[in-house]
């Protein structure tokens, strides 16, 4: 008899053992899951970009903004085939719509440096597109640009897969689009 109480303990702590276990390894998991938190939750995701020679820009990208109503809006009057940069000098923001752009880039594909000539600060990005991208919306892909230093928004240069592209700029403040005076 008492073996069989022994046997009969033996076996409930070691089911509690596993229980305990199996507790252990749910808290782990929550508290991983709080400490990196959930990507959904946050606002528009920035990268900062690459210069050439491989050093972290002041220069930040991403592929959403909530300037949407905005974009709508001056979308509406962008040529088809023409690249498009809106200086948005509220939020001190640069977007830029590529439409031939129909292939996947993303952040590790562009670099960004500032370049100063006669004494003015001008945004060169250089956007390479990788052999065996994904055709995509271009649409898709309107980046916008955000930079902390000091930058004239419309002093700005798109190199795209070697070739200097015309941009057709326009300014958003105050709730007005107005083609600047270059």
């Amino acid at each position: 008899m008492d073996q069989r109480k022994k046997d009969w303990l033996t076996v409930v702590g070691l089911l509690l053992f596993v229980l305990a276990m199996v507790a252990c390894v749910k808290l782990i998991f929550a508290g991983l899951g709080v400490m990196i938190g959930n990507e959904t939750d946050t606002g528009p995701q920035r990268t900062p970009l690459t210069s050439q020679d491989g050093m972290e820009q002041v220069v930040t990208m991403g592929y959403v903004s909530a300037q949407q109503d905005i974009i709508e809006q001056w979308l509406e009057g962008a040529e088809e085939e023409t690249a498009c940069y809106l200086a948005c000098e509220d939020t001190q923001e640069g977007i830029l719509y590529l439409p031939m752009q129909d292939l996947e880039v993303g952040a590790k594909d562009m670099t960004a440096t500032m370049e100063e000539t006669d004494g003015k600060k001008t945004l060169v990005l250089r956007i390479r597109t990788p052999e065996g991208s994904d055709p995509i919306d271009p649409l898709a892909q309107i980046m916008t640009l955000q930079s902390q230093e000091d930058w004239d928004l419309l002093s700005i240069e798109v190199i795209l897969d070697g070739r200097t592209l015309e941009l057709s700029k326009t300014v958003y403040r105050d709730g007005t689009f107005w083609e600047p005076s270059l």
